[in-house]
């Protein structure tokens, strides 16, 4: 119940947040810190494996999803938020069913994400998207936060660990990053590059060390690889360009 709890706060906190940051940078920075993934590992108590980097695949998918049935099909971003999230809950499911969990199918499945992110992150170009600011009132998103995580939380023995990675915050970023998609579909590589490496340490370190000191080791090695990536991006397009009206739900 403790984890629970703590993870509907450390979600409500984070979706505030985003309500408040212009710069779709800052959004896409808040949107993939790894503070849901480490109250959930805890509540969930279990070695790290294949099913993680399946849950980081499935965020990628969702992304793009969002992106193209809002940008490209001009769906309402509500609707496509929710197809968005009825395909992670399926593949989530389908993938805690039939997904190996061995030593080999995660070596795979990393090397397999890293090269893509890899590839994506050099062959296509960064987006230089507005900054705004879409403000969802409070009056909708707390109590949309606790419906959220308490339907992640029942879906806890069907997801299994593929729930580590739910977009419990990106449900609400890919609201309040509508005007900036792009970038925000751009950040899901970048945390590949440093979510992999973290997972990796975090399996081989669990058995050794215990679940905490693998956290706190898995989080330094997250913070060396993101910090650099994103202190690059910021550096490269320089301060942000004209800022745009703010917004509120329809």
């Amino acid at each position: 119940m403790f984890w629970d709890g703590l993870l509907l706060v450390v979600v409500t906190a984070m979706a505030v947040t985003l309500s408040y940051l212009r710069d779709p940078r800052w959004k896409a920075v808040i949107l993939t810190l790894p503070i849901p993934f480490t109250v959930t590992f805890l509540a969930l108590s279990a070695r790290v494996d294949t099913l993680n980097l399946a849950g980081l695949g499935i965020l990628w998918m969702f992304t793009h999803v969002v992106r193209i049935l809002h940008r490209k099909a001009h769906w309402p971003i509500i609707l496509a938020i929710l197809a968005a999230t009825s395909l992670y809950i399926g593949l989530g499911s389908l993938s805690a069913l039939y997904i190996p969990r061995t030593d080999l199918s995660f070596a795979v499945g990393s090397l397999f994400l890293l090269v893509s992110a890899g590839v994506v992150l050099i062959a296509s170009p960064e987006p230089r998207e507005p900054g705004n600011r879409t403000l969802l009132p409070l009056k909708w998103k707390v109590p949309l936060t606790l419906l959220m995580v308490s339907m992640v939380l029942s879906l806890k023995l069907i997801l299994k660990g593929t729930m580590t990675f739910f977009p419990m915050v990106g449900v609400f970023g890919a609201y309040e990053s509508r005007l900036s998609l792009s970038t925000y579909c751009r950040q899901i590589p970048r945390l590949m590059l440093a979510m992999v490496p973290m997972l990796v340490f975090m399996r081989y370190a669990q058995p050794v060390v215990g679940i905490a000191w693998c956290l706190v080791g898995g989080w330094l090695v997250y913070s060396a690889i993101m910090f650099p990536l994103m202190a690059r991006v910021f550096k490269a397009q320089g301060p942000l360009a004209k800022p745009q009206a703010t917004a509120t739900l329809p």
